[in-house]
């Protein structure tokens, strides 16, 4: 099954919308994560050491994806 240049300039367009999506997704997952740690850092009843804490959680979070997503791509290719 041959597919026309215009069916694959659909396909093509209709991957890069998924995958900005996605990308947005993600993004505003990780800005709420931020955005509650950046509120907590001017509350002046936090502690610098909460803020340290959250934000060592995140990037482990971070890190632990990565993680998963680079074994992914390993097992993919």
């Amino acid at each position: 099954m041959d597919l026309s240049e215009k069916e694959i300039r659909l396909l093509k367009k209709r991957m890069e919308i998924e995958l900005l999506k996605k990308e947005a997704e993600i993004i505003e997952f990780w800005k709420r994560d931020l955005d509650r740690i950046y509120k907590k850092a001017l509350d002046p009843k936090s502690g610098m050491s909460d803020i340290q804490y959250d934000l060592k959680t995140i990037l482990e979070k971070m890190g632990n994806r990565l993680g998963v997503i680079g074994k992914m791509i390993r097992e993919l290719e």
